[in-house]
This record gives structure tokens, sequence and C-alpha cells, in this order.
């Protein structure tokens, strides 16, 4: 694994392998971690909750790494959307990523 040297949340959370097919994504997936990581950091304990702060600081969505936009507006994932990624994701692999940030 390569050597994180700038201890960016986000380069950290690049490298964990993306499984999805680039077919039909529409959010990187360091983008959606880091997104997530944040919004447990100020307190959000439920993927609903994680979804909310999207929608409600979606203007900060840019400095996660997202670019997809319609309008002046990020696209936002659902409950639904940020279930069905985190359910393929490995959550010991995702722990490991997450101890070389802290």
């Amino acid at each position: 694994m390569p050597q994180v040297v700038d201890g960016l949340l986000y380069s950290i959370l690049a490298q964990r392998p993306d499984a999805c097919k680039a077919r039909g994504k529409l959010y990187p997936l360091p983008s959606l971690l880091t997104m997530t990581v944040a919004a447990i950091l100020c307190g959000c304990k439920a993927l609903t909750a994680v979804a909310r702060r999207g929608r409600d600081y979606n203007h900060l969505r840019g400095q996660f790494g997202f670019t997809k936009r319609r309008g002046d507006r990020y696209r936002s994932p659902c409950f639904g959307e940020l279930s069905t990624i985190y359910s393929a994701l490995g959550a010991d692999a995702f722990a490991g990523v997450l101890r070389r940030w802290f």
C-alpha cells in the first residue's frame, strides 16, 4: 500500500479500492467516505442523518471531491444509495484505512 504523506482524509480514503463498476456510478467512493466520516465526526449516528447532512451542506460537497452537479447544486446521495454502497464495503478494511488517518 502506498505511503500517505499529506495526511489528508480524502487521500487516505482514496487508497481503498472501489469494487463498484464504473457504469452507472454517480459518486466517487472517496468522496462518499469523506462525507460520511465528516458527518459522523459532527454527531450523525445513522445513514439517514448522513444523507440529510449531505443535502443540508450541499455547498461544501465540492471540497469532498464531488463533481456531478444539477444546476448550481451537487448531486446528493439519498439513504438508499448510501445503504447500497456501504453494504458492499468491507468494514474491517475501511476501519484499517481510518486507523492510518488517526
